[in-house]
């Protein structure tokens, strides 16, 4: 590990020998820290990135193309050249009103080196509220320009795409899970159905299944029950039409990442 880093939350990698990881800098500022490895995880050297950043928390690759953010941070990393140069860049529009929404970005997906995702929302609270407000954005320059692509509930956690067009996104109510699907490069989301559970989804990988002419769209959900103490899985074999929640082993507690590759 490369003297100076004090916790990694994310990582990402594109080959069985290239990844990114990130998280925050040794001395108390929370300061973002991305970290790379060329072979394998033996070794890793820390990337420079923009001064006066808080740390990110998630990072997502494909090719020499990275998007790296977090809730700290109200903008995202962005690097094409795997890292050698790493800009910041902001998602939301210039806010032109008094009162702005703060956006609580913490998912993102980048199924090609041009088009990604940035999922989460605001956080909120109070008597008889049961859901907060949820945003995605796009990209499809590779990062240098965003667009909102939803505005609704609830609050996203997760999210993950097979490519540019197909993606699903994890979100929760204060009470249960709840899944969002978009077949069109996000133009529409539709809530997909799940079966009744109480808990929520910190996370999901969704993955091409089969051969080219004859495949299929898998995804699994993991999260928790409501009281966080056991563990959540819903899965689908169909992209959505029909999910179902697996039996995990006894004991298990909440789960808050998952990661599936296209098989076939």
């Amino acid at each position: 590990m490369p003297p100076g880093i004090m916790s990694l939350y994310g990582v990402s990698c594109t080959t069985a020998s290239r990844c990114w990881a990130v998280g925050e800098l040794a001395g108390g500022n929370h300061a973002a820290a991305v970290i790379a490895s060329l072979d394998g995880g033996h070794t890793w050297s820390t990337q420079n990135v923009p001064a006066g950043l808080q740390n990110p928390t998630t990072i997502a690759c494909a090719g020499l193309s990275c998007l790296a953010t977090g809730p700290r941070m109200a903008s995202v990393l962005v690097t094409r050249d795997g890292g050698t140069h790493w800009s910041n860049r902001k998602y939301q529009p210039k806010c032109t009103s008094r009162l702005c929404p703060a956006s609580d970005i913490g998912a993102v997906a980048l199924p090609s080196s041009r088009v990604g995702y940035l999922a989460g929302g605001s956080q909120c609270g109070g008597r008889h509220v049961t859901q907060c407000p949820a945003y995605i954005y796009k990209t499809s320059d590779g990062g240098t320009r965003w667009r909102q692509v939803f505005n609704g509930y609830p609050f996203i956690d997760a999210i993950s795409c097979i490519d540019n067009s197909h993606c699903w996104a994890a979100g929760a109510t204060f009470t249960t899970g709840v899944m969002l699907g978009s077949a069109n490069g996000g133009r529409t989301w539709r809530r997909q159905t799940l079966p009744h559970f109480r808990g929520f989804f910190n996370g999901i990988s969704c993955a091409i299944i089969g051969r080219t002419n004859h495949h299929h769209h898998h995804c699994v959900a993991v999260g928790q029950n409501e009281a966080g103490t056991g563990a959540v899985v819903a899965e689908t074999n169909d992209g959505g039409s029909h999910w179902k929640l697996d039996r995990v082993p006894s004991g298990t507690g909440a789960l808050f990442g998952v990661w599936g590759g296209r098989s076939g």
